[in-house]
């Protein structure tokens, strides 16, 4: 992670980081919602689950 994100979670600088991109979408398939979170990995997990395929895409955020 870079210095700003562990200083934010309160981890030491370099340390490892899940870095999760997550787009939502409305029921015409328009994006609503693009976001980027950073969870500290010494305390998070996930199981990747879709119902949707991934080609409905969202403008890159920049």
């Amino acid at each position: 992670m870079d210095d700003a994100s562990c200083a934010r979670l309160k981890v030491r600088s370099a340390s490892s980081g899940i870095l999760l991109t997550r787009r939502t979408h409305d029921g015409e398939g328009r994006c609503i919602e693009f976001a980027r979170d950073v969870y500290r990995a010494d305390r998070a997990s996930f199981r990747p689950a879709s119902r949707y395929p991934s080609e409905r895409g969202c403008a890159r955020q920049g």
